[in-house]
């Protein structure tokens, strides 16, 4: 959701990880969200290139996202929230 630019990635940054540890605590109300999201990225990604998302190219993700945007809403927003509150949050 965060691309590398002429800073690293969400994902270089350890967003994933963040997002990770806090679905143990305080996001913990969110797994459901994360599962049902998730599967949906998966899907979409299976129906429009036949792959999972992982193993998209990042042309293919971001068709993907978008596509998922559009279709999934409230998922996009949370990961999207979740994500930015990882990226530039205080790193606590």
């Amino acid at each position: 959701m965060i691309p590398e630019d002429d800073f690293p990635s969400a994902t270089q940054a350890g967003v994933l990880n963040y997002i990770d540890r806090k679905l143990s605590r305080r996001f913990r109300q969110h797994r459901a969200a994360y599962r049902e999201g998730l599967a949906a990225v998966d899907e979409l990604s299976r129906r429009r290139f036949n792959r999972d998302f992982a193993w998209l190219s990042p042309q293919q993700q971001s068709a993907t996202l978008s596509e998922f945007k559009r279709l999934y809403r409230k998922y996009f927003d949370l990961f999207h929230s979740h994500t930015v509150e990882g990226y530039y949050g205080q790193p606590q």
